[in-house]
């Protein structure tokens, strides 16, 4: 993110910690539709948002701190099973 302003690389970040949290909620749900990875478009479905929310949240760390991130990564994933139940 080199040449950005330091206003719009701290904002990126949130946005890219928001993306990650939401793709945590995601992955989970493809397991299960996944059958034991024996099922191909869930299994992919569950690897690629692994993949990708664990890079969202190593580029939102670049500027926020891992304790903030972290408390509001699982705050989401806390969220999303409160409202599953």
């Amino acid at each position: 993110i080199a040449g950005d302003s330091p206003l719009i690389v701290s904002h990126m970040s949130w946005v890219y910690l928001l993306l990650a949290g939401m793709l945590e909620i995601v992955w989970p749900v493809g397991m299960k539709m996944s059958n034991g990875f024996t099922r191909l478009w869930p299994t992919v479905l569950t690897l690629l948002s692994m993949t990708v929310a664990f890079y969202l949240m190593s580029l939102s760390l670049r500027t926020i701190p891992m304790g903030t991130a972290y408390a509001i990564w699982t705050c989401l994933l806390y969220t999303s099973d409160a409202a599953d139940e």
